[in-house]
């Protein structure tokens, strides 16, 4: 019987010749633009993209052995490139077999170190949490961890993009979740924060108008510019006008 191949040592080799495109000062620069210790090869998003349709040697095995393979590319991987590969995989799945791995997946969250897995993870998660609403209490349990990673997917992927979503959480579970980390003091998990409220407010324009008026003092700088972006030009300049004067306040 013919030995299979090793799933990570088969990613890298696909992703070596592509990054051979690249030049160092690329790499460079998107180190620090994500701001991850990961190696980065320097693909491009759509190189990438490619690179998942094309498949791999395990690509025609039934869903739950490719799962597998993948999942031992997300634990060993050490790339931005080879970690970015499940997760394009993941995107393609049916909802039916992500909640079926989500007692996996949920774990996937401790291995994130820059916004970008963290982005394509919440886009998972949100339609997880979409399709079985019991989900929450894993979300509950993220916005108190130490991890500042799994903080921000307990907000973020909470919905996601708003558009997206045909069964949205109501507000009354997704404001207590955004409330509790309005003083923390990651900053990733402050534009996470930004980032909920906004698309919060796309569905509940009244309860998110509310809440942002009166957690005004509280709100961080980048998390109000993120919640403020589809906000009224006249309610956002009444809304900059309070903090001015909350801050002058506080200097008292």
């Amino acid at each position: 019987m013919a030995r299979r191949r090793d799933p990570l040592r088969e990613v890298e080799a696909a992703i070596t010749p592509l990054a051979r495109r690249h030049d160092e000062a690329r790499r460079t620069f998107l180190g620090g633009y994500f701001s991850t210790r990961l190696v980065v090869r320097g693909l491009t998003v759509p190189e990438q993209r490619r690179l998942s349709r094309r498949g791999f040697s395990f690509s025609s095995r039934a869903a739950a052995a490719q799962f597998a393979c993948w999942q031992d590319v997300w634990r060993r991987g050490r790339s931005m490139e080879a970690l970015a590969q499940p997760l394009f995989w993941l995107e393609r799945q049916s909802v039916d077999d992500l909640a079926a791995w989500w007692p996996r997946l949920q774990r996937w969250v401790g291995r994130i170190d820059n916004w970008a897995h963290s982005d394509q993870l919440s886009n998972i998660y949100a339609r997880i949490l979409e399709h079985d609403p019991t989900a929450y209490a894993v979300f509950r349990r993220w916005n108190r961890s130490p991890n500042a990673w799994a903080r921000r997917q307990s907000v973020v992927a909470l919905l996601y993009f708003a558009r997206q979503r045909r069964r949205p959480l109501p507000a009354n579970k997704i404001l207590p979740l955004v409330e509790r980390l309005l003083g923390d003091q990651d900053p990733f998990v402050q534009k996470g924060v930004g980032w909920c409220l906004r698309e919060a407010g796309t569905l509940y324009p009244g309860a998110v108008r509310a809440f942002i008026t009166a957690q005004l003092g509280r709100l961080s700088a980048a998390a109000f510019a993120t919640a403020s972006e589809k906000t009224p030009t006249a309610l956002r300049q009444r809304w900059k006008r309070r903090r001015t004067a909350l801050r002058r306040s506080a200097k008292r």
